[in-house]
């Protein structure tokens, strides 16, 4: 197996474990509250829920937040260079493999950084949060290089590939911004909470136009791979709509540069807004018409058709929470019931961890379909017909994770997480733990090998 699937599978069952983790114990804790019918103390808590405490639990959440990113980035390396016929030991493809256990190294060590596992030293303090986020930076930065010049020149870059690479610089720029403007903090000395409010709330309109782009990206990886393992050709206006698509996005970066570098006040806050507004707005219709090509083709295997049936609703959620994060901000910044409006927040940014995790799952489909294509020797529909089930268990996963994002709208649109509804907190414990059951299916899947020539006959 190649390095770059190896680093991705890393991702994805840190990223399994600590979602099983997060919700074992929270359900634990709270059937033992109910049992005793008060709140746990400190005291009473168990070692492990003190190790795994909620700001353990929300670090380490936060530092997993990046692997769709890396995965991306990751798996778009590795299938260009195998279909591109790069050999592993070509020496830039080594380097960009190295960036590729350094941006995984250092997206694990933050997030045992979050579980308090750490390194530490009397005199340079919490190395594995200084060090994590050195390798996830120059990993990333590799990767980039990688993106730009680990190819081969016999081979035409398609619009969706070009985009992907520009879009990936982008989350790049927006990545060293959020790490800058915390340091405009030494121009309030005075400590002034309102201004610390106002530089979360700069950085709060970086990381939400950055958010956009991974999910535009899954598309179109899928759109740029998709000619290599399939003699279908793709609607003649998918070159037009990928660069629209992009152009919305690096707009809607245009509207918030605006925001952060004006201020407080100025025509170009006004301006900003409405450029994020419409930008956002032409990007979700290039985003529609980038699924309506994909659409219409016939779908190669079961893993493309519910990676499509998902990519659709999580840009629809995204858009919601986002929308309402800006809303619930702008209430902060006002200082009206600043208390709960912060809780709020929280509760959205388990939505967004939650969009992030359901992306990565996304991945691992075109990871199912693609590594059988270009590894395996076989059609990713003759694996997956060849490993009996499989497709049921990918139509189970998706209904699953429908019915717990209809939850989180819920959530959403009523400002309350509904654990005082008994029947909402059953079907979440009951679609959680299929949605946990299919997704290790899926995760075992990944590493399965291909039928052999005969069982390609039989089928």
């Amino acid at each position: 197996m190649p390095t770059g699937a190896v680093c991705f599978l890393w991702l994805v069952g840190t990223s399994t474990m600590l979602q099983v983790l997060v919700y074992a114990l929270t359900l634990a804790k709270a059937t033992r509250e109910m049992t005793r019918g008060e709140r746990l103390s400190g005291e009473s808590e168990t070692l492990l829920e003190k190790v795994m405490n909620p700001m353990a639990m929300a670090g380490a959440s936060t530092a997993l937040t990046a692997a769709p990113l890396a995965g991306l980035l990751i798996l778009y390396i590795t299938f260009r260079c195998k279909t591109q016929l790069i050999a592993d030991d070509d020496s830039p493809y080594l380097t960009v493999q190295f960036g590729m256990v350094l941006l995984t190294g250092g997206i694990l060590a933050r997030c045992a950084d979050g579980f308090n596992i750490r390194l530490e030293s009397s005199i340079l303090g919490n190395l594995s949060a200084s060090l994590g986020q050195s390798a996830l930076y120059v990993g990333y930065a590799i990767l980039l290089v990688g993106l730009m010049f680990v190819k081969s020149d016999a081979y035409t870059l398609s619009t969706a590939g070009a985009c992907f690479a520009a879009l990936a610089i982008f989350v790049l720029g927006c990545l060293v911004v959020v790490g800058l403007i915390p340091a405009m903090a030494w121009l309030n000395p005075s400590g002034d909470e309102n201004e610390n409010q106002k530089l979360v709330a700069r950085v709060q309109d970086v990381q939400s136009a950055a958010s956009f782009a991974p999910m535009v990206m899954l598309v179109f990886f899928y759109l740029h791979f998709l000619p290599w393992a399939s003699s279908q050709e793709l609607p003649y206006i998918t070159n037009e709509v990928v660069v629209a698509t992009t152009v919305g996005v690096f707009l809607q970066g245009l509207g918030v540069a605006m925001k952060v570098c004006e201020g407080d006040e100025g025509w170009a806050i006004r301006l900003g807004s409405a450029l994020r507004l419409l930008a956002t707005l032409f990007m979700y219709t290039g985003y529609a018409a980038c699924l309506y090509c994909a659409w219409v083709i016939e779908q190669p295997s079961s893993a493309i058709h519910n990676f499509l049936l998902l990519v659709a609703p999580v840009a629809f959620v995204k858009l919601i929470v986002v929308l309402i994060q800006e809303l619930s901000l702008k209430a902060v910044l006002r200082e009206e019931d600043r208390e709960s409006v912060t809780a709020y927040l929280r509760l959205l940014q388990q939505m967004a961890d939650s969009l992030s995790q359901t992306m990565l799952i996304s991945l691992m489909l075109l990871f199912v379909h693609f590594r059988a294509e270009f590894y395996l020797e076989t059609s990713g529909d003759g694996f997956i017909k060849y490993h009996r089930g499989l497709d049921r268990a990918m139509y189970l996963l998706t209904i699953s994770l429908y019915v717990l994002m209809l939850v989180d709208l819920t959530k959403a649109m009523t400002g309350s997480d509904l654990t005082d509804n008994s029947f909402a907190v059953s079907v979440v414990n009951v679609f959680m733990a299929l949605k946990f059951f299919f997704l290790a299916v899926l995760i075992i899947a990944c590493c399965l090998d291909g039928p052999d020539h005969d069982a390609i006959v039989k089928l």
